[in-house]
């Protein structure tokens, strides 16, 4: 079963939601058998709602300051992100 739960707009809370829901879910999952990922797209973001970025995340090797140069990830990367994401079954973003 797969849920979505959108909440946008300035000053609606977005973050309190994501911390709440972080902490509901962690509490009733102690073994850790549901796995959360907290993700934003900017470094302020993520310290806001206690994650990491989504490159990070996704371990995407982006460099500030430069352009965009994407290419496949090569197999290293794709072995770190796949430990990273093993069994995660919750990914909460904010925006």
């Amino acid at each position: 079963m797969t849920s979505r739960l959108i909440v946008s707009g300035r000053g609606t809370g977005k973050s309190r939601v994501i911390d709440v829901i972080n902490r509901i879910v962690t509490r009733h999952s102690g073994d850790n058998s549901l796995p959360v990922v907290v993700a934003a797209p900017t470094g302020l973001a993520a310290v806001n709602v206690g994650g990491s970025t989504i490159h990070r995340v996704l371990s995407l090797p982006v460099e500030h300051g430069k352009s965009a140069d994407y290419n496949r990830l090569n197999q290293d990367q794709l072995t770190i992100a796949r430990q990273k994401l093993k069994g995660f079954r919750l990914l909460m973003c904010d925006q």
